[in-house]
Parts: structure tokens; sequence; C-alpha cells
């Protein structure tokens, strides 16, 4: 009879050693996830940071009265490719750091109000990727002065 015991005693710590094992690869998995998952936002974060700092160059271009609305061309290539018309070096735009790259789009865009009563706009898109992974994109609408007599 104590050896029938003895037995039951061993099966039932095989038992829980194997619970034990299961719960402990259970939680590993779940928080390397979680440390996966964090990552991926810190990215996200960064992406849309250096996303709305391109645009807001782009709207401080807009607002500059040596540059002003009229001297901010069509253009659609890397962010740091960018350049004013007649400027020799340098873009205005400045460049990313790390592995994220940054796409810029600046196009004629003609839907209401814009293309009517004297008002001129254009469709500014920022776009910045890692890799071939789009993290984060904005876009945002610079219109022209209303001309005066108009």
């Amino acid at each position: 009879m104590r050896a029938r015991s003895a037995g039951v005693i061993l099966i039932d710590l095989i038992i829980l050693i194997v619970v034990f094992a299961g719960s402990l690869i259970a939680i590993l998995a779940a928080s390397g996830d979680a440390a996966k998952r964090l990552g991926e936002n810190q990215a996200s974060t960064a992406a849309a940071l250096s996303a709305q700092r391109v645009i807001e160059a782009v709207l401080a271009l807009r607002r500059d009265p040596l540059v002003g609305y009229a001297k901010i061309p069509s253009y659609s290539g890397a962010c740091s490719g960018f350049r004013l018309s007649g400027a020799s070096t340098g873009s205005p735009l400045g460049g990313l750091t790390g592995t994220l790259a940054c796409d810029l789009t600046i196009s004629a865009y003609a839907v209401s109000p814009c293309g009517s009563a004297g008002v001129d706009c254009r469709k500014v898109t920022v776009a910045v990727r890692q890799n071939t992974d789009k993290l984060a994109e904005l876009t945002v609408l610079l219109a022209s002065p209303p001309q005066v007599g108009q």
C-alpha cells in the first residue's frame, strides 16, 4: 500500500511540474508579444512626430514672407530632396534619423473651395515609413492668400 501512495505522489508531482512549465511558457510568450508591441508603438510615435515636423516646416515656408505660398513648388520624392525654387543646396526640411524614410508630395488641389474665387490650393502629404511599412501619413492643404479686389 505504501508504494502505491508514493506512486500517486510522484504522478501528482509530474503533473504539477507540467502545469507550471506550461504556465511559464504562456507567460514568457505574452511578455515577448508585449515587448514587440511596445517597440512598434515607439516606431509609430517617432514616425508621427517626424511627419508632423516636416508638415510644420512646409507650413513655416508658406508663412515666411521671403518664401511664401508662390515659391513652394509641386514636388514628389524624398523629404530630404525637397528644394525651394532658386535654392542651390540644402533642404529646408532636413533628414530623418535612424531607419525611418520620409516621402513628400506637394500637388495642385482643385476641389472646392480651392480653384474658385481666386483661391489656389496645394495638397501636401508626408508619409513616413520603415523599410516598406508605412508608419505615419499626414495631409494638409495649403491655400494661397485671397487676392485683393477679387
